[in-house]
């Protein structure tokens, strides 16, 4: 595989990105494949803490195109590394994208507002950024309620960026999520390079083998590996 690939595991809050990233990129190591993986937004990092002020409530609510331009510099802060392991022909593995901004920050607009400013957040990341685009991005699809109860089980060690906390802002706002959920669906559905990943039942996530064996098999796939 002499060019890299851009993979992207993407969903609502307390679908299970981390965990499936995490195991994504464990497989491919396993296989021998050469891969990277980050999480972004990356909070340790200049732009990463005052995400995580903001992600506190520390400022309020703030104007959806101010908080995608905050994430979107956090993106960009990364994007040498990101370029240098797929000019080294990596898979790279990245929990949230531009995607996560554009479904998040869309949340509480609506109608030609809500296409608008997507599609701004795509010339804000990929063209003035120069972003590379992702050459897969899985979504998963987990109901609101059930992800929500997810995120109460999270671990403290995940929530250092709340100082231990819960829930912050995003999260904790059922509506801003069911909104984001919709237009992740939205999105699944009509990109080309995208994919629906049914993550949970009718009351609880599924087992965490059971999904990774979902985006495995959309992975191999697409890499085009027996």
């Amino acid at each position: 595989m002499s060019k890299g690939k851009l993979i992207v595991i993407e969903g609502t809050d307390g679908s299970g990105k981390r965990t499936q990233s995490e195991l994504l990129y464990k497989h491919l190591t396993k296989l021998h494949i050469k891969s990277a993986m980050m999480h972004v937004p990356v909070y340790e990092s200049f732009t990463g803490e005052l995400i995580a002020r903001y992600l506190r409530n520390e400022f309020g609510r703030l104007n959806p195109y101010l908080a995608a331009t905050l994430f979107a510099v956090n993106r960009f802060q990364f994007r040498d590394k990101i370029v240098n392991w797929l000019k080294e022909g990596r898979v790279v593995v990245l929990n949230r994208y531009v995607t996560a901004n554009q479904i998040h920050q869309s949340a509480h607009l609506h109608g030609k507002e809500k296409a608008e400013f997507i599609k701004w957040i795509g010339k804000m990341e990929y063209e003035i950024f120069a972003m590379p685009k992702p050459d897969l991005t899985l979504f998963l699809n987990v109901p609101v309620l059930i992800a929500s109860g997810m995120i109460k089980r999270k671990p403290a060690k995940e929530r250092k960026y709340a100082f231990g906390g819960k829930e912050d802002i995003l999260e904790s706002d059922l509506m801003h999520q069911q909104e984001a959920l919709k237009q992740a669906l939205r999105m699944a559905g009509t990109d080309k390079n995208s994919r629906q990943i049914n993550a949970a039942g009718k009351t609880a996530l599924l087992p965490k083998a059971e999904i990774a064996a979902m985006i495995w098999s959309e992975v191999s796939k697409f890499l085009k590996i027996k």
